[in-house]
């Protein structure tokens, strides 16, 4: 059984397991006398079987890879790495790497699979992943193995046996039968309630303005609706038929709108979504704990600068429910939470995007529409929480005034050209 994130290499008597910066090598044998060392030497791998498909082009893998010898078999979704957290736009080449592991391994015996979204789809977690990906290989006759010896071993590991012979036997009918897995995968997205995504630009603004009425009230989300209009009015004038605009201001100005602060986090554990889907996932009995850090007790870690969060029983869900009902004060002189400077700074961002909005519409022309949906998606790099989306803001208050002063020369030049 394979745990965590892999790239796994199999050369004729054993088998490499990668994780991050960590390369191992299994190999496997019918006679002691093979296993002379646990190295697998340079172009030596018969075959690579890749759980992140970023690790696998890494250089202490791909020294074992050779085009003739090396078949494939790999995981196209992405594993987030640390970096993510703070530059979760940040581009993995995905495109770069599947040609570079094309090039260096066997053409005739190369496999891409989205493992992760199958896996998760059809187990619920996506640490199936990469016993999904050992049955899929194995189906296609790549692992030296009998179903009956990775059964025993399953078996002898102890953890989740019935899951993970489940993951495995799904992995082997992803191999053999895709059209079924296929299907199967449409049905497990098929869940009564589930939200799909927008069809139309006219279905994400409503979307929105329903989530804004649960957030606060039907006055906030008319507040939403009536700048959007705006945007799209003037748009419609400029460029009939386009939405770039638009959409960049439905998405952006519901995104400031909607922060996360106390009463919303409180809404979202008791409003009966997350323990729907804390119940379809687990069983049995269990207990929740909660890791937060509330402005009341903050502390700075000292080894992170950051606050300290502390751990807390279920009955922080009784205190959730309870806050959740408060959410009228936001914002008001009686918010008890409304004087922390996370929460100035979040109201002080809408009034700021409101008036960024006014000041590219009033500039708005043909030439500069693009930089104005530049500057109407500058929300998009706020992200996170606490010192990561302070971060992003001082990005976004930079970026914005290179935007601004481009579309303040351009109406000059354009004042001068007329």
């Amino acid at each position: 059984h394979l745990e965590g994130k892999h790239a796994a290499i199999l050369d004729s008597t054993g088998l490499a397991q990668k994780g991050g910066e960590v390369l191992s090598h299994v190999r496997l044998s019918p006679t002691l006398a093979e296993l002379r060392t646990g190295h697998i030497i340079t172009g030596g791998a018969d075959l690579l079987l890749a759980c992140d498909i970023v690790s696998a082009a890494g250089k202490a893998s791909h020294e074992t890879l050779n085009r003739e010898r090396t078949r494939a078999v790999i995981n196209t979704d992405n594993a987030p790495v640390a970096e993510f957290v703070t530059r979760n736009d940040m581009d993995f080449h995905q495109d770069n790497l599947k040609k570079n592991l094309m090039e260096y391994t066997n053409p005739a015996h190369q496999h891409f699979i989205p493992a992760t979204e199958y896996a998760t789809a059809l187990m619920g977690d996506e640490i199936a992943t990469n016993i999904f990906m050992l049955g899929y290989a194995w189906q296609k006759g790549l692992i030296p193995l009998s179903r009956t010896s990775i059964e025993r071993a399953i078996e002898l590991n102890g953890v989740e046996i019935d899951s993970n012979k489940k993951s495995f036997n799904y992995g082997r009918l992803a191999a053999h039968d895709p059209a079924r897995i296929e299907s199967l995968i449409a049905a497990a997205h098929e869940v009564p309630g589930a939200e799909k995504p927008s069809q139309s630009l006219a279905d994400l603004i409503s979307r929105r303005m329903d989530y804004l009425k649960s957030y606060q009230n039907a006055a906030y989300a008319r507040r939403y609706k009536a700048l959007v209009d705006r945007v799209a009015a003037a748009e419609a004038r400029l460029r009939p038929g386009s939405t770039a605009l638009t959409e960049a201001a439905a998405r952006y100005y519901h995104k400031l709108l909607a922060y996360k602060d106390e009463y919303e986090v409180a809404r979202l554990y008791t409003d009966g979504a997350f323990m729907k889907a804390l119940k379809a996932q687990f069983s049995g009995s269990y207990k929740l704990t909660f890791h937060m850090a509330p402005p009341i007790f903050e502390k700075e870690d000292p080894a992170t600068g950051r606050p300290k969060k502390r751990a807390f029983g279920p009955w922080m869900m009784t205190a959730l429910a309870v806050l959740a009902k408060f959410k009228v004060l936001r914002g008001a002189p009686l918010d008890p939470f409304g004087h922390l400077a996370d929460r100035k700074e979040e109201r002080a961002l809408i009034g700021e995007y409101e008036a960024l909005v006014e000041t590219a519409l009033s500039a708005l022309s043909a030439p500069n529409f693009d930089l104005c949906v530049e500057i109407l998606s500058l929300p998009d790099m706020i992200r996170g929480y606490g010192p990561v989306k302070a971060g992003g803001i001082k990005k976004a208050k930079l970026q914005e005034k290179i935007l601004l002063a481009r579309l303040a020369g351009g109406a000059k030049i354009s004042s001068r050209a007329a």
